[in-house]
């Protein structure tokens, strides 16, 4: 017979109407193992970060800690029980404690959500705006970050705010990966940084150990803005991507490079190729709105496409600018207006 110390049914589904998972991290009621919980938010009933919680059987943790705390989609109760979130194949970021207002440090919630997808999967977030204190590195194949639109100008969006001042605001270093559908921004302090610390807005480049090639990329509907350094960045080996529908504005750097690596300082250059670049804008940036290749490029010829772009403003001396003699570019469609030639 189950002892006094757990909640009979009728009262667990009372715990559940009010229990946010702060409250659950708090609670030393005794709940079996096996149980899941529903709590009504986060912090609040009203943020949106409600979630399902099992209790996972482990026991003996240290007591009440967060999921940012472990790192991962877990938690531990104030009894040192711990609790596995509810998911399948997608996590929330909202369900393991970022702050959808910009005003505190979701980094931690974005880490434990990638640490969680080992075999890949998705990290949604959200219409908010989100901060980053540091850079978003992805170290796992088959990572996708999506969010709920990149409408300038509209509330109903997803913004993630770079706050750091050295690093790329996302940094993909695996293949089969995507960023879809959300803005990538700056906060006033990173924004006031010069260029020269690789303050890229997205950045798919491998690590900086050998010449890995990387495949299969998928960007599509972002806006990337008011970035120390480029916007949008494939570097140092990644083939076979779709970039469709970026805009990059007021990006100190180039609106959107392609290069093998030199660009990023990167010791392990190697070429990349066989991306297609479609309806993309840039708007207002330092360099080239368009900018492809580098003079020491090395190994295997480049294959671009562009098509339906449009740059507007860009400061350096081409708007589309191409340094290899065996780079290929097929164009169509492409406009630039206002741009240094």
């Amino acid at each position: 017979m189950m002892g006094t110390s757990y909640l009979n049914s009728a009262k667990r589904l009372s715990r559940i109407e009010t229990l946010t998972t702060t409250g659950l991290i708090a609670s030393t009621v005794l709940y079996p193992a096996g149980t899941v919980l529903s709590t009504v938010g986060y912090a609040t009933a009203t943020d949106k970060g409600q979630g399902q919680w099992t209790r996972n059987g482990t026991i003996g943790q240290t007591i009440n800690q967060s999921p940012a705390q472990l790192g991962n989609t877990l938690l531990n109760d104030g009894n040192g029980n711990q609790w596995a979130l509810v998911y399948s194949g997608v996590i929330d970021v909202l369900k393991l404690g970022a702050d959808s207002t910009n005003t505190t440090d979701s980094y931690p919630a974005f880490a434990a959500a990638r640490n969680a997808l080992s075999g890949g999967g998705k990290i949604y977030a959200p219409v908010g705006s989100y901060r980053l204190d540091q850079t978003l590195f992805i170290d796992t194949n088959g990572i996708t970050i999506y969010g709920d639109g990149f409408r300038l100008g509209d509330s109903a969006a997803t913004i993630i705010y770079g706050n750091h001042t050295a690093g790329p605001v996302i940094h993909f270093r695996k293949s089969a990966i995507g960023c879809n559908d959300l803005n990538i921004d700056s906060s006033a302090t990173r924004a006031a940084q010069g260029a020269g610390a690789n303050n890229i807005g997205l950045l798919w480049e491998p690590i900086d150990t050998s010449s890995l090639l990387l495949g299969d990329g998928t960007f599509k509907r972002m806006c990337i803005a008011d970035q120390p350094d480029s916007g949008f960045v494939i570097s140092g080996g990644p083939r076979r991507a779709v970039v469709d529908q970026i805009v990059s504005l007021r990006c100190g750097g180039h609106a959107m490079a392609i290069t093998n690596g030199m660009l990023t300082g990167k010791t392990y250059e190697r070429d990349v190729g066989i991306i297609s670049i479609l309806n993309c804008e840039s708007e207002d940036c330092g360099g080239h709105s368009l900018a492809i290749g580098d003079p020491a490029g090395v190994s295997t010829p480049y294959r671009i496409l562009v098509k339906n772009f449009e740059g507007n403003s860009s400061g350096h001396d081409a708007a589309v600018r191409y340094a290899d003699a065996r780079l290929y570019v097929r164009a169509a469609n492409v406009r630039v207006v206002g741009c240094a030639w």
